[in-house]
């Protein structure tokens, strides 16, 4: 058994480690559930994490180029449904591969992301093609919670696999942070990484401090 998991990874999923007001996005649950969990016979089964770079204002502009034949452009709002099958068709083959990956039909994907438009800056959506073909998609959202400050949350971040594709994501991130200067965000979240590999070295070279942790729980049965 794998839980809490709300159907699928696209939907809420995990416990948060520790009481604390959330950001956008990010789920609350009362602080004794996973107490709770593991009264019962759940023990940790993966690690998520959520880090931040404050003062993005005093960072350097990073330069940022992207290989010969591949464009970037931001999300066209006028055509937000077609948009929307574009990247439910990409995402189904570049999560593929993803830990507890399950695809998900394109009529349950709008009715999840048609009503983000009204919270989205399109500025803020990244889409890299290439002949026409989405190959990298960067979906960034305001943290409509705060309150003290300008906060901008990178919720996705994928790429098409392949070497030619190697480091756009990279790439993307730098064309991220100077736009995020330039309107005059202050601080930027990367949400709910899972903890394994290098991802926490390099979400430190990107996106500074871990200051948030998640956790998924199984009981064998």
């Amino acid at each position: 058994l794998i839980g809490p998991m709300n159907g699928s990874t696209w939907h809420s999923y995990r416990f948060n480690a520790e009481k604390y007001p959330p950001f956008f996005t990010e789920f609350y649950h009362p602080e004794y559930y996973p107490k709770l969990w593991e009264e019962v016979g759940f023990e940790k089964f993966a690690g998520y994490f959520s880090s931040i770079a404050e003062n993005v204002q005093a960072m350097p502009t990073p330069s940022w180029t992207v290989p010969e034949g591949i464009t970037v452009r931001t999300l066209r709002m006028d055509e937000y449904e077609k948009e929307l099958v574009n990247i439910h068709r990409f995402c189904t083959e570049a999560f593929a591969n993803n830990f507890l990956y399950s695809p998900i039909s394109l009529a349950e994907f709008l009715k999840l992301y048609l009503p983000l438009k009204a919270v989205l800056d399109p500025e803020f959506v990244f889409i890299a093609e290439e002949d026409g073909e989405m190959v990298c998609l960067m979906l960034n959202v305001p943290d409509h919670y705060s309150k003290t400050e300008k906060r901008l949350i990178t919720k996705t971040i994928a790429r098409k696999a392949g070497k030619k594709y190697a480091g756009l994501g990279h790439q993307v991130s730098n064309m991220l942070f100077e736009k995020a200067k330039a309107h005059g965000y202050h601080t930027l979240i990367y949400a709910f990484v899972l903890d394994e590999g290098m991802a926490r070295q390099l979400s430190k070279d990107f996106f500074g401090e871990i200051f948030r942790e998640y956790n998924l729980f199984k009981m064998e049965l």
